[in-house]
């Protein structure tokens, strides 16, 4: 679910724009994170809630055939953090 280009299309995720997001948004000093496990965890537990909160959260007020087959694919693959960046500021 991870591409190399920035700008990628929901629901992948580039590795180097999610490092960006996570510094950006403060998340490990935020949570204090001592490891690289705990933060893995903290991302599991993310999709795990994005997963069970269902499309009101990430598929917006009027769901597009692309957003539909993005959220297809999502779902195929139990990755959902790549449908937006609100699981960033979820607590």
């Amino acid at each position: 679910m991870f591409k190399e280009s920035q700008n990628c299309r929901v629901p992948h995720m580039n590795v180097d724009r999610l490092r960006d997001e996570l510094h950006q948004a403060g998340v490990i000093g935020q949570h204090g994170f001592k490891s690289d496990q705990e933060l893995f965890a903290w991302l599991l537990e993310a999709n795990e809630k994005w997963r069970e909160g269902g499309e009101e959260l990430w598929m917006g007020d009027k769901p597009s055939a692309a957003r539909m087959k993005a959220a297809t694919k999502a779902a195929d693959h139990g990755f959902f953090l790549g449908m937006g960046w609100g699981w960033l500021r979820d607590d």
